[in-house]
C-alpha cells in the first residue's frame, strides 16, 4: 500500500487428493487442503479518524486535509520546541513502528468411501474435519507530537499497549447413505436413504495490557499496566439430521414422485 512501512501479505496453499480402487466394488479416497494467510500492516490509531467503509482507514486519513496531510512531517529548526519533532501528520503514525499482524489458517481433511453392494445398490460415506485458526497481535506505541500548540500531545497514542486475539473452530461432518436404482419395464426408480451429522466446537480468547516497558519485546509480562482486559468465549453446537427419501420416475409419462422425510 505504501513505499514506507507498507503492509505485507503472505499466503501459502497445499492440496492433496487421493483415490484408490481397493477392489472392483470398493473405492476409497482422501483429501487434504491447507491455507494460511499472514497479514502484517501498520497499527491503526483509534483516534485518527474513521470511515464508514473501513474504520480508521489510512486512505481516509490521507484525504482529510489539515492536519493529516498538510502539516510538515516534523517541526522546522526555528520552532520554539526545536526542529525534528513529529507533527500530527499521518506519516508519523504510519511509520511509528506499531504493527498489527494477523494469521489465518484453514485445514480440511476428508475421507470418502463407495461400495457397490449389488447391482443398483451403492453404499456411500464420507467424514470431514475442518480446523479454523485465527491469531492476531496488535502493538500500539506511545509518542508525542505537535498539533495546534508547542506542547507535545499524546491523546491519540497513549497508552502504549499490546493486544492478543485467538479464535479456534473445529467442525466435523459425517454422511452415510445408500443409493438404489432399478428399472422396471418402462419405469426408473431411485431410492435414497441417508444419515447426516454435524457438530462444531468454538473457543475464543483476547486480552490487552497497557504501558509497555519495551517496544522491542511487546509482551504482557513486560507491560506495567495494572489492569489487563480479558475476554473468553466458547461453545459446542452439535446437530444431526436423518434424511431418508424415495423417488419414483415414470419415463413414459415424464413424471416424478418425491417422498422426502427429514428429522433432526
Amino acid at each position: 500500500m505504501f513505499n514506507t512501512a507498507t503492509d505485507v501479505l503472505k499466503r501459502y496453499n497445499f492440496l492433496l487428493n487421493v483415490t484408490v480402487d481397493v477392489t472392483d466394488k470398493l473405492q476409497l479416497g482422501g483429501r487434504a487442503n491447507y491455507t494460511q494467510s499472514i497479514y502484517d500492516q501498520p497499527h491503526r490509531y483509534s483516534q485518527k479518524g474513521s470511515s464508514s467503509l473501513a474504520e480508521n482507514s489510512w486512505w481516509e486519513q490521507m484525504t482529510r486535509g489539515e492536519p493529516q496531510i498538510l502539516y510538515p512531517i516534523v517541526t522546522p529548526d526555528d520552532c520554539p520546541v526545536g526542529g525534528g519533532i513529529p507533527t500530527e501528520h499521518f506519516y508519523n503514525f504510519l511509520t511509528s513502528g506499531a504493527r498489527n499482524v494477523s494469521n489465518r489458517e484453514i485445514a480440511l481433511f476428508s475421507l470418502q468411501g463407495n461400495y457397490n453392494l449389488f447391482k443398483g445398490m451403492k453404499l456411500k460415506g464420507d467424514f470431514s474435519y475442518t480446523s479454523t485458526n485465527y491469531r492476531a497481535k496488535d502493538v500500539q506505541k506511545n509518542f508525542g507530537f505537535i498539533r495546534n500548540t508547542w506542547v507535545l500531545q499524546y491523546n491519540s497514542t497513549s497508552p502504549s499497549s499490546v493486544y492478543r486475539d485467538a479464535r479456534h473452530t473445529d467442525y466435523f461432518a459425517l454422511n452415510l447413505y445408500a443409493d438404489y436404482n432399478v428399472d422396471i419395464k418402462d419405469h426408473h426408480i431411485t431410492a435414497l436413504l441417508g444419515y447426516n451429522q454435524e457438530w462444531s466446537v468454538y473457543s475464543a480468547f483476547n486480552a490487552q495490557r497497557n504501558d509497555l516497558l519495551s517496544y522491542d519485546v511487546p509482551v504482557f509480562n513486560l507491560a506495567t499496566g495494572k489492569d489487563i482486559t480479558v475476554n473468553a468465549d466458547g461453545f459446542i453446537t452439535p446437530y444431526a439430521k436423518s434424511l431418508p427419501n424415495g423417488r419414483k420416475f415414470d419415463d413414459t409419462n415424464d413424471k416424478m414422485y418425491y417422498f422426502p422425510l427429514s428429522t433432526s
